[in-house]
Parts: structure tokens; C-alpha cells; sequence
């Protein structure tokens, strides 16, 4: 891939979700991944500065240190890139299922790497320098011929996020987190 004026992207930690268009990651050689690396080794094989979006698709979970993990992905970041994440909610079952997953997600858990002016006071700042700009969080429910309701649930409950998670609505399992943030 040139470094011209295409933008550079990487799907991070891809598996089998091969992208066209990004360079595919994943610690496992798969066909179509185009660098070999474990995501637990930090530094990531990259310069400063190089991507203008890094895809992580249900990835984080599986990291020993979130912290570091988003700071690295700061680092190999252009000013301006985003970084598109999806994580299992905390109310998914799988999220606890698999003996694999690390670590667990809720509505905020991403708004510890805001910058101060969008995040919320009872955050600590001092977890990590890196600040991103949230651009948008959604939670996600399995939807289908069986589960007509988690279509409302799903605009109901991204309207009360904080209420949804910190009340008995949260029996209403979620599936997964669609997180988009901006390198500040």
C-alpha cells in the first residue's frame, strides 16, 4: 500500500474479517492477513503517525491492558483518525462465555480517554495522557424474528444509557458496543 494520498487503515487483530483496503492484523496467519503480530507485545510493529483509521472488531476484549492498548493506538494514529471499536456489552452472555475475554464494557467505559471538555468530572484523568473525541457509542441488541422488542429496546435504551446499565432494565441483555473516536 503507497503512502501517497490514500488513506492508510488497519483492521486490527482481524481474524477471518478480511477487509479490502486495510491492512489486515492478526496474530494467527490467516489468508489475507498481511502482518503477523501479537497485540499483547507492545510496541506495535509501526511508526508514529500512520493511520487515518484503525478498525478493532471485538479485539480489545481480549488484550491484557486496555490502557496501553488505547495509547498505542493512539501513538500509531494520525491526528484526526478514527478508531472504529466493537466490544461485547457486559450484559452479553458471551462476554462472560469466553475464557478468552479479559476485560468487560460498559456505555463510559471509553470515556476515560476523553479529553476533558467532553468528559465527565468523576472520570479519572490520570489513567492515561492519550485523549481522544468520542464521535459516537451505541449499544447493540441481537435482533431478529425472535427478539421484535430489542428493535425499541435498542433506541430506548441508547436514550437512557446510564439508567439501562445501572438498573434492573439491564436483565434486557445487550450484545455489543459500537464505539467511534477521533485522535485529538
Amino acid at each position: 500500500m503507497g503512502m501517497g494520498s490514500k488513506k492508510m487503515k488497519l483492521n486490527l487483530g482481524c481474524g477471518k474479517d478480511i477487509k479490502d483496503g486495510y491492512i489486515n492484523l492478526d496474530v494467527r496467519y490467516i489468508k489475507g492477513v498481511y502482518i503477523l503480530c501479537d497485540l499483547n507485545s507492545l510496541p506495535y510493529p509501526f511508526k508514529n503517525d500512520v493511520f487515518d483509521e484503525i478498525y478493532c472488531n471485538n479485539i480489545l476484549e481480549h488484550l491484557n491492558d486496555v490502557v496501553e492498548t488505547m495509547e498505542e493506538l493512539h501513538r500509531i494514529c494520525k491526528s484526526g483518525a478514527r478508531i472504529v471499536i466493537k466490544v461485547p456489552h457486559f450484559t452479553c452472555q458471551y462476554a462472560f462465555a469466553d475464557p478468552t475475554h479479559k476485560h468487560y464494557f460498559t456505555y463510559e467505559s471509553f470515556d476515560y480517554f476523553l479529553s476533558e471538555k467532553e468528559r465527565d468530572t468523576k472520570f479519572p484523568h490520570w489513567y492515561s495522557d492519550v485523549k481522544f473525541r468520542m464521535l459516537r457509542k451505541k449499544i447493540i441488541f441481537s435482533k431478529g424474528l425472535l427478539l421484535p422488542w430489542n428493535y425499541v429496546f435498542e433506541w430506548l435504551f441508547n436514550e437512557i444509557p446510564k439508567y439501562y446499565e445501572g438498573t434492573f432494565l439491564r436483565m434486557f441483555p445487550a450484545e455489543q458496543m459500537i464505539i467511534v473516536l477521533e485522535v485529538i
